[in-house]
């Protein structure tokens, strides 16, 4: 079968079990949202596949917030903690 629509890829990270992160704008009714999840390729390449069961879909009106959470969570990594772990925001940024 044909391979699923891959949106507009923002960023594609290769990881070491083969598969890719990526980052993409998608649209579903009319209504734009971003998709974080692993692809995978069963052909060498030639076609990639979303994993099935991972991954997840950002609305537009959460990107702030969920853009500021990986900032911290950027920081956090640097800086060889895992403060960003043990503060729950619950969106309330």
């Amino acid at each position: 079968s044909e391979a699923p629509d891959p949106g507009t890829v923002l960023a594609s990270v290769p990881r070491t079990d083969g598969t890719q992160l990526r980052v993409s704008v998608h649209t579903y009714e009319g209504r734009p949202f971003v998709r974080v999840a692993p692809w995978a390729s069963r052909d060498g390449g030639r076609s990639w596949w979303p994993v099935r069961g991972k991954g997840a879909s950002v609305r537009v009106r959460e990107l702030a917030s969920v853009a500021a959470a990986l900032l911290d969570a950027l920081d956090a990594a640097a800086a060889g903690s895992n403060d960003a772990a043990q503060k729950p925001d619950n969106g309330t940024r």
